[in-house]
């Protein structure tokens, strides 16, 4: 199997479903490095939609409202 028909899998992948980089680079054929190559470039294209559900991934309160 070539990589570039393991990467538009992974691609197509997280169309249909959310994933974190820990998750995606445990799929068949990724790495952690490529998994992190896969979601620069579908950010760099508009094609990949951050969200911030985990705690550490929001910023910390100010401690004053």
């Amino acid at each position: 199997v070539c990589s570039s028909d393991l990467i538009g899998h992974a691609a197509h992948r997280l169309h249909t479903e959310a994933a974190s980089l820990r998750h995606i680079a445990q799929w068949p054929g990724m790495t952690l490095e490529r998994a992190i190559r896969l979601l620069n470039a579908l950010y760099l294209t508009s094609n990949l939609m951050v969200t911030r559900s985990h705690p550490r991934a929001r910023p910390q309160p100010s401690g004053t409202h």
